[in-house]
């Protein structure tokens, strides 16, 4: 069940809500974008999400432990990639509960997008897609 409310440290599976695939860090490399997945049995869809003091938060993959990450000044149509730099990000709850907005803290007019249901990578769009977190154990 996903959750609602302000998002808590913890380990999520992220959905995006239109499309109903999972926000995956399939590949190790340095720079791989983030892909759509639908298979719900791999671990590479699950993230570790802190909440940080400020109230911005990391997303980290739970198989490679590489962030996911953005460039300083981010554009639209910018392909989110993993980083093992540490990167922030505004996760805010939309009118809807239990849907929320991605943003980068360089540009919180951006958000994560599967820019439609045939889209490989997650990239940044000036159109908001929502984004649905379950709460995962392990």
């Amino acid at each position: 069940m996903s959750v609602q409310g302000v998002i808590q440290t913890g380990l999520y599976v992220i959905t995006n809500v239109a499309t109903g695939g999972y926000a995956t860090m399939a590949y190790g490399n340095i720079s791989s974008g983030l892909t759509q997945s639908t298979d719900d049995g791999n671990d590479d869809i699950k993230w570790s999400v802190t909440k940080l003091s400020s109230g911005k938060y990391t997303v980290v993959g739970l198989v490679f432990a590489n962030y996911a990450s953005a460039s300083h000044s981010p554009n639209s149509g910018d392909t989110i990639k993993s980083s093992a730099n540490n990167y922030q990000w505004i996760i805010k709850q939309s009118n809807t509960a239990g849907q929320y907005l991605i943003s980068p803290v360089d540009n919180d007019s951006l958000y994560w997008s599967f820019s439609g249901q045939s889209a490989t990578y997650v990239k940044l769009s000036d159109t908001a897609d929502y984004w649905t977190f379950t709460r995962k154990t392990s």
